[in-house]
């Protein structure tokens, strides 16, 4: 069997709609439960990243700032910005000029949304992939590994602090990434970002807001991108030639996304598990499949997509790996980083296939043999992570060209 045969759809048809999940109701408990846990987890993740963090710097970098936005319901979200650390010290156009910005003296940006099942994680869990973004070459001194040339990308990151389920379920995740993402736009010149050079980075929970962010900003009719805030025939840049028509991401960097949401992860564990083998076994060494607990699994899921709400689990907004193909057509530029032993990793390699058929660069990796979130806590800092930090920054590079 071919990799492209292992990689051909086999949850969903681009022409046809799978029939949706039926949804069976929860026990009374279920929310206060899901409540409990996710502010347990909540807390443990806090305190687990912190040690992490400490432990492994300079890999992780402390925020530069934090500003509040308002979001389209009237609520205030908190954006966290990194800046290279030539830019520290001032915020003026001077000292953003020293660390390779565009000819106006704008820099690129990542706009960054966090992982954690739509339920638990912060905005600052990322600092370390924070610091692969803003950091910046001595010109004078040793060559980094980040790209063929050794620079870094030298960008603002800037990391959304999105509401939670189970207290806020869908859509509002997903309202937030994209009023987050519009306000950034239409005040790149504020924030010292050149528009041209906006990136959408996340990781999990976070990678699927980031492929459905730059999934509704390709289309200005979309009822989850009001046309009030839309800046897709706003938007200035240095590359506006280049970029007419276009959607104003210029690329989209998903770590270990989930992408469908229709299908049951029973279903998905098999799919994964058919991938390496046909035969239908279980798998061995780099085959083997880890899943997430089922009591995690179910609190993420019942906690964003509560069956109450009779949400279509085949809206794109939804699972944006479900999308149909017209809706992709303005898709940018994407960079997935998928785990070999993850039950995502399968929808992942779909996704990638279907985006291959326009006119975007598709670069679809897997890490062998490593489990869902393998570059974050409580699990070691991995030897793999720096490669994959470094090759998901040499794309934003090329798609800044």
């Amino acid at each position: 069997m071919t990799l492209r045969q292992r990689n051909q759809p086999t949850t969903s048809s681009p022409t046809e709609r799978p029939p949706p999940t039926k949804e069976s109701k929860l026990p009374w408990y279920q929310y206060p439960l899901n409540l409990i846990l996710a502010n347990t987890l909540r807390f443990l993740g806090k305190f687990g990243f912190y040690l992490h963090n400490k432990r492994y710097k300079p890999n992780g970098i402390p925020v530069t700032r934090a500003i509040k936005v308002r979001m389209r319901d009237g609520a205030d979200i908190v954006l966290h910005i990194y800046e290279p650390s030539s830019s520290r010290s001032t915020s003026s156009s001077a000292s953003r000029s020293q660390s390779e910005p565009s000819s106006s003296g704008l820099r690129p940006c990542v706009i960054n949304f966090h992982g954690g099942g739509f339920t638990i994680g912060s905005a600052t869990d990322d600092s370390r992939w924070a610091y692969w973004c803003t950091r910046t070459r001595d010109p004078n001194g040793p060559s980094t590994s980040a790209t063929e040339e050794g620079k870094g990308l030298g960008g603002i990151f800037i990391s959304i602090e999105y509401r939670l389920a189970p207290e806020y379920p869908h859509p509002t995740p997903v309202n937030d990434c994209i009023d987050s993402t519009i306000y950034i736009l239409k005040n790149a010149e504020e924030f010292g970002i050149d528009s041209g050079q906006v990136f959408l980075s996340g990781f999990s929970a976070g990678g699927s807001l980031a492929v459905t962010t730059a999934l509704a900003l390709s289309s200005p009719s979309s009822s989850s991108s009001p046309s009030s805030l839309c800046p897709l025939s706003t938007t200035t840049s240095t590359r506006d030639t280049k970029r007419e028509n276009k959607n104003p991401i210029a690329g989209v960097i998903a770590f270990y996304p989930v992408l469908d949401f229709n299908t049951p992860r029973s279903i998905k564990r098999q799919q994964a598990r058919a991938y390496f083998d046909p035969n239908g076994g279980e798998g061995e060494g780099e085959g083997k499949i880890i899943p997430l607990p089922g009591w995690m699994t179910r609190m993420f899921d019942t906690s964003y997509l509560p069956p109450h709400l009779s949400l279509d689990r085949l809206d794109p907004m939804i699972s944006p790996g479900l999308a149909p193909d017209h809706t992709l057509e303005r898709f940018p530029n994407i960079h997935l980083v998928l785990c070999g032993a993850d039950v995502l990793a399968h929808e992942g390699r779909v996704f990638g296939e279907r985006l291959r058929e326009g006119q975007r660069e598709v670069v679809v990796k897997t890490v062998p043999g490593a489990r869902h979130g393998w570059d974050k806590p409580p699990l070691p800092l991995q030897g793999s992570v720096s490669g994959e930090y470094d090759a998901a920054i040499a794309s934003m590079m090329r798609w800044s060209q």
